[in-house]
């Protein structure tokens, strides 16, 4: 597997490139966000691990590229995520809060990226290999609580409610008629917006 390291700390850089090489892969390296669109363009990549504080050029920016370019892209981030964060113009397919212990990227790089046939939700149409839900962009764990909730499930209690709160506001903005709310003792689950 051939992934694109992009972080700024040069020492964590460093440290996590052979920690991915040990693992097997193959590590294009950058420190900043032009020289990972330029890595982008050099290779071809199967995922990418990005550090959300990259000098040069803005991270929507360089998600895009990856984006368009069909690489699956984690975001390293220092922020508590939220909703906002997954509500972006574009977002990454996953992301993993610092500090982490190096289990969390063996794990992301083992994990599958959501296939299967598409589905819907109080008819908006949720398509796991394109990552969108309509038109807007959804993360790999959000594939993964819509498919559930699309089949009648319950979330449990313990789910982060930013996930909760990202998935409304992109049901609501596709127009659904919908919502993901909370049961005391029983979990999250879809509601319609009349009930």
């Amino acid at each position: 597997m051939k992934i694109l390291l992009a972080v700024p700390d040069r020492d964590l850089l460093s440290g996590l490139q052979k920690y991915l090489v040990s693992l097997g892969c193959e590590v294009a390296t950058a420190h900043d966000g032009v020289i990972a669109i330029e890595r982008l363009r050099e290779s071809q990549l199967d995922a990418a691990l990005v550090d959300d504080d990259l000098p040069r050029v803005p991270l929507d920016s360089v998600l895009d590229a990856l984006s368009g370019a069909g690489v699956r892209t984690t975001v390293l981030t220092k922020r508590r995520i939220n909703a906002k964060m997954l509500c972006g113009k574009v977002c990454a397919d996953s992301y993993i809060s610092y500090p982490f212990l190096p289990e969390e990227i063996a794990s992301w790089l083992g994990a599958a990226p959501p296939a299967g046939d598409g589905f819907s939700i109080a008819g908006v149409g949720v398509s796991p290999t394109a990552r969108k839900l309509g038109g807007r962009s959804l993360t790999d764990e959000e594939i993964r609580l819509l498919r559930e909730l699309s089949a009648g499930g319950t979330l449990p209690c313990d789910v982060p409610l930013y996930y909760i709160e990202a998935i409304n506001v992109k049901l609501a903005s596709e127009g659904a008629t919908c919502s993901v709310r909370y049961f005391a003792g029983e979990g999250f689950r879809v509601v319609m917006k009349d009930e």
